[in-house]
């Protein structure tokens, strides 16, 4: 597969988790690294970004594998979420993977100690 490909799938999913009202990785961070695309949410630590990763596949040079990064706590809360994309798959298509690979991202966090602790609050207060 060549960068070209690698690109245009990383902008397709780049564009639709803007859609999803994440912000893309500036234009340094798009261009030479695998990082994508990032959200912030406010804790009751202050506000916190979780950023999303594309990388290829090691087993089909036409598959991507797109996984997320929250640190909370010493760990990443978001270690078991993935979402695996095909070179040809259509932007239907990489919206439905999209809208579930966002809802667990939310939910992990929501999830996560001081993200928990200012949601509470804010129901509580």
């Amino acid at each position: 597969m060549s960068n070209e490909e690698y690109v245009t799938i990383k902008t397709k999913i780049a564009t639709q988790l803007t859609n999803l009202k994440w912000d893309k990785a500036d234009e340094l961070a798009f261009d030479y690294t695998t990082g994508l695309a990032h959200k912030s949410y406010t804790t009751a630590v202050g506000s916190k970004d979780v950023t999303a990763y594309l990388r290829r596949s090691e087993d089909d040079d036409k598959d991507f594998i797109l996984t997320a990064e929250y640190e909370s706590e010493g760990r990443n809360v978001c270690s078991t979420i993935s979402c695996h994309f095909h070179l040809d798959l259509t932007i239907s298509w990489i919206e439905v993977y999209l809208s579930y690979f966002v809802k667990f991202v939310d939910e992990a966090i929501a999830a996560s100690y001081a993200r928990k602790l200012f949601l509470n609050g804010v129901k509580n207060g």
